[in-house]
């Protein structure tokens, strides 16, 4: 991140985000995982014969629904930030990423 800010910002750079409603979206999906993740972790048990026992019948259930909401979450986000690449009429997109 650092070495971002060295970067001079363009004209691009300083517009205003298009589609609000896919970052408002990626923001609340973000922060219900997040809950769903601490919410697993805080139900953790103090003893270790507890522990096994909620590592194999929480914790490896919970993965499959937190793996399905994080990959969703990816899919928001990736919308969010792809949403204002345009194409250069006449220009083979392949070409444009390889020149970027």
């Amino acid at each position: 991140m650092i070495p971002t800010w060295t970067i001079r910002q363009t004209k691009k750079n300083l517009t205003v985000l298009n589609h609000s409603h896919v970052f408002f979206a990626a923001v609340f999906c973000s922060l219900l995982y997040f809950l769903a993740l601490f919410g697993v972790l805080l139900r953790l048990p103090r003893e270790i014969g507890d522990i096994e026992k909620y590592v194999d019948e929480v914790m490896r259930t919970s993965s499959w629904y937190l793996g399905t909401a994080q990959a969703l979450i990816i899919v928001i986000l990736g919308k969010l930030f792809l949403e204002d690449i345009g194409e250069e009429p006449g220009v083979n997109p392949s070409q444009t990423a390889i020149k970027q």
